[in-house]
């Protein structure tokens, strides 16, 4: 009986005709998501016993139980879902057909701001474009608080400008120096949003007002986030490894990173020792 009457639910009166074309979305979203589940999970899915039906008790409802258990896999095995609730089972407000990318890296132009940063990452703001441009142009004290941040003399004047440097012949001499410091480039694109990867260059999501990135739930999408969310892990590891390395003993090694940044630099500028 159970059974029957969420068959039974399945059906609508269609009044109109943009409630044929509702009713058709939702049954094209949801044969999509159990045709997902089935082709990235199907051991999981043979032993299913979810009910791919709404529940009895609730009028409405985006998304089945099978769903649910799909999408608790994906966000647990695939890429993250962090916009679902998985113990309320409730939705956040963009589309059921789509992926929400939220972002995994510093997020700094969110509203955390710059000071939830670590001090490793503060520090190198001069080093990039993005942070260049906040210290000098979007906030009037910008180099008189670096300054004062990190007890320096070091002025903007002392570090060669991002667009004077090539980047190619920084990444060789980084390289040059081995594990930590061969990060050091790669942990300038993060703070840059530059790193060409959609969870690290991403600047909304769910942190954001729902307002972000989405894709469409597809074989071909799902198949992109999984290997773009391993490749942001072993970003994180790396960019993580040589902040705590430069944090260990700050400022000789911020000098050290310097040299190496004005050596790459068109204006050959002398690093203040």
């Amino acid at each position: 009986m159970p059974k029957a009457i969420a068959l039974l639910r399945q059906f609508r009166v269609l009044r109109h005709p943009t409630d044929a074309l509702d009713y058709l979305r939702d049954r094209f979203t949801s044969y999509r998501l159990l045709s997902l589940y089935h082709h990235f999970f199907p051991e999981e899915f043979a032993n299913s016993q979810a009910s791919p039906y709404p529940p009895i008790d609730q009028d409405e409802i985006l998304y089945t139980p099978k769903e649910w258990e799909f999408l608790t896999l994906v966000n647990e095995g695939l890429f993250p879902l962090p916009y679902l609730d998985f113990e309320e089972y409730e939705y956040s407000p963009n589309s059921p057909n789509e992926i929400l990318v939220t972002p995994l890296g510093l997020g700094w132009l969110d509203d955390e701001g710059v000071e939830s940063l670590r001090r490793g990452f503060r520090v190198l703001f001069p080093f990039t474009e993005l942070g260049r441009n906040y210290l000098e142009e979007y906030d009037q004290f910008g180099e008189e608080w670096y300054q004062e941040e990190f007890e320096s003399p070091i002025s903007f004047a002392d570090i060669a400008h991002t667009h004077t440097v090539n980047s190619k012949q920084f990444r060789h001499l980084c390289h040059e120096q081995g594990k930590p410091l061969k990060f050091a480039p790669l942990t300038l694109k993060l703070i840059d949003l530059s790193t060409r990867n959609v969870w690290l260059d991403e600047s909304g999501g769910w942190v954001n007002s729902y307002c972000g990135t989405t894709l469409t739930w597809s074989k071909q999408n799902v198949n992109y986030l999984t290997r773009k969310h391993r490749q942001a892990e072993r970003i994180i590891d790396a960019v993580m490894e040589f902040v705590n390395w430069l944090e260990q003993d700050l400022t000789p090694r911020f000098f050290q990173i310097l040299q190496l940044w004005n050596s790459a630099s068109s204006t050959h500028k002398p690093s203040p020792r």
